[in-house]
Parts: C-alpha cells; sequence; structure tokens
C-alpha cells in the first residue's frame, strides 16, 4: 500500500512563508499596540501570533536543513529552541499576569532617614500612564498603611505618583540612590 504522493510543494512552501510573515506583522502590530495602551490582553495575543510564527518558521528551517544536509538532528535541535522559546515568552507573561494580579508597582529613588523616633521616607511610584489618579493614589495609599504597619516606629511616608511612560523624558537626570558618588 502506498500513501498519497505530494505535488506542488513549493507553492506550499510559498503559502506557509507568505502565512508565517502575515501573522508575525500581525503579532508585532499587536504587541506594539498592547504595549502602546498598556493592554496585556493585547501583548499576550500578539505574542502568541509571534510564537505560532516562530513555530512556523522553526520547523521549516529545521526540516528545510534536514533535507539540505541529510543531518537529521536538525529538525529536533529546531524543536527544542522553538519549544524554549515558546516557555520564555509564556513564563514572562505569567510574571506580568501575577504582578497586575497583585498590585506589583515600579518604584525608584527610595529615600530615608531616622530623625529621632520617626523614619521619615520618600518613594517615587510609576504608574502606567492610563492608570486613573484615584486608582494610584488608592494603590499608593495601601503601600504607606503596609509599610506603617510593618515597621515598629512611628513613620512618615510620602509617595510621588509619575507616569511610568514619561519618565525619562521628565526625570533626564541621574536620581539620588543614596550612594556616594
Amino acid at each position: 500500500m502506498r500513501g498519497l504522493e505530494l505535488e506542488n510543494l513549493g507553492i506550499g512552501a510559498l503559502f506557509v512563508l507568505a502565512a508565517t510573515v502575515i501573522n508575525a506583522l500581525l503579532g508585532w502590530y499587536l504587541v506594539r499596540t498592547g504595549r502602546r495602551h498598556n493592554s496585556l490582553i493585547l501583548e499576550a495575543n500578539g505574542l502568541h501570533v509571534l510564537t505560532d510564527s516562530g513555530t512556523s518558521l522553526g520547523v521549516a528551517s529545521g526540516l528545510g536543513l534536514v533535507l539540505w544536509t541529510g543531518w537529521k538532528p536538525f529538525d529536533p535541535l529546531f524543536a527544542i529552541a522553538v519549544a524554549l522559546d515558546i516557555l520564555c515568552s509564556g513564563g514572562r507573561l505569567v510574571w506580568r499576569s501575577i504582578g497586575g494580579l497583585m498590585d506589583y508597582l515600579e518604584y525608584h529613588c527610595v529615600r530615608f532617614r531616622n530623625a529621632g523616633q520617626r523614619l521619615m521616607v520618600e518613594v517615587h511610584l510609576l504608574f502606567p500612564r492610563e492608570t486613573p489618579v484615584g486608582e494610584a493614589h488608592r494603590q499608593a495609599t495601601a503601600l504607606e498603611n503596609e509599610l506603617s504597619a510593618c515597621l515598629s516606629i512611628p513613620v512618615d511616608i510620602v509617595t510621588h505618583l509619575e507616569s511610568l511612560e514619561d519618565h525619562a523624558r521628565v526625570h533626564r537626570g541621574e536620581h539620588y540612590t543614596g550612594k556616594p558618588a
């Protein structure tokens, strides 16, 4: 018994390549739009489409090299590389999703000093541009309350709210780090 004889492999390969390029462009656009609008779901969908494109490209490359060179380990090596890329991409998304669920805050410029019976703390919190001021204030107040509850002496905490996207433009110079220059 003999299987179906494949014909027009070159045309089929061109269709696969065209679909891979179109998917890669779509994935890139979704990731870029998701980052610009701080939408993790759009970014995740874009990474999913990019991963599919990478998978297609990896499979085609591995099989092409096997056909060209005759060295069969190319196929599983490319499959392992694609699998590692998928794991890393997915792991980064999961980490960022957990941060969103846990109200993770970006921060910098933490300063504190002991003023006798009182501790003085200042911290700059970075929020995505789309975060409503009320929500940013709620998260900053929650952080202040948590810090106050954790410390054994009275504390004055000042939180400075900043836009994550505009931070580098607004603060062109270096921030005080508390370390000698």
